[in-house]
């Protein structure tokens, strides 16, 4: 349903669960929170983040709003991750990012630790956005 939000610009045709939600909200802080690592929301990465939220309620424009406040805190949002989403979380984090510095690099490394993903599967992560190797 994430996926089909995104696609589509919108709410998805049917109404999310609260489970479906709160994966939702994670994936956001995931992206979020990659975003801060550099201390710097550049406005490309802005632009990304507003792409992908499309059209929002102000509930969710204040979600946002307090996630952008809230510090960078990579093993809490590690801990919060569902069993099987760890690639999907960081991918989101990947997203969010221009990967153009090197405190965003260490951020993807502290978040692959945390959530014990591979040196060789974040690489595969990166190679499937296009977006630089992590790891050499």
């Amino acid at each position: 349903m994430f996926n089909e939000a995104i696609e589509r610009q919108d709410e998805p045709a049917v109404a999310p669960s609260a489970d479906q939600e709160a994966v939702a909200a994670l994936m956001l802080s995931a992206m979020i929170q990659a975003m801060k690592s550099d201390k710097e929301i550049s406005p490309d990465e802005e632009a990304k983040l507003m792409e992908h939220l499309g059209d929002v309620s102000h509930e969710e424009r204040q979600f946002v709003n307090q996630e952008l406040q809230k510090p960078i805190d990579v093993a809490g949002l590690a801990a919060n991750v569902p069993r099987g989403l760890e690639q999907q979380v960081y991918l989101m984090s990947l997203v969010g990012i221009d990967l153009d510095k090197r405190a965003e690099a260490q951020y993807l490394h502290d978040l692959a630790t945390e959530l014990d993903i591979g040196r060789d599967e974040v690489n595969a992560i990166h190679a499937h956005l296009g977006a630089p190797s992590l790891y050499s």
